[in-house]
């Protein structure tokens, strides 16, 4: 994330809608300090920087880690575990229905995650309530039961995960941002 460029947002959407905080009433911009602070402590640090996407690698450039080595090292995905699956097989191990279009969307708060999109999710959803033929599937977060066509699967491991996706027809990932 961006912590490490930041006076603390992790995130482009929360830096770009942070404000200055209220401590006691009173107005405490503390953002140039922090700044300062870490500018200082990565003056004296010797190490290396490794970036997951050319954009964050970009990023650094200019920034206070601008003069330590910067590597570029991509996200990994298992593909054993992430590997294509016979759709009718995984939908019926993981007990849904063959006849639907199956819309998949993965957050760690699931339907919750506004960072993500979620929000976003549940509003298409609730467009397509009375449509028999669709269903959405949110990952993540905790399971609840607001919407009919919103199956929510909360938290689940690699494996687990891997089946949703292979089950699919879609997935939607609206993200406010991310870091890739």
């Amino acid at each position: 994330d961006l912590w490490a460029l930041t006076a603390g947002c992790t995130d482009s959407y929360h830096c770009r809608i942070e404000k200055p905080r209220r401590v006691a009433g009173i107005l405490w911009d503390n953002r140039s300090n922090l700044l300062a602070q870490k500018k200082r402590v990565y003056g004296e640090s010797r190490f290396a920087v490794v970036a997951s996407s050319e954009w964050m690698l970009h990023a650094l450039s200019g920034s206070s880690l601008s003069s330590h080595p910067r590597e570029l090292i991509r996200n990994g995905i298992d593909t054993v575990t992430f590997a294509p699956q016979d759709k009718s097989t995984v939908r019926a191990r993981l007990g849904l229905p063959l006849h639907k279009t199956l819309i998949l969307f993965v957050a760690t708060k699931g339907i919750g995650d506004q960072l993500k999109g979620g929000n976003y999710v549940d509003q298409i959803a609730r467009d397509y309530e009375h449509d028999e033929t669709k269903l959405f599937i949110a990952v993540g977060g905790e399971k609840k039961g607001e919407n009919k066509n919103v199956l929510h699967a909360g938290y689940v491991n690699d494996k687990e995960l891997a089946a949703y996706y292979a089950a699919a027809d879609f997935f939607l990932y609206p993200s406010r941002a991310d870091n890739s």
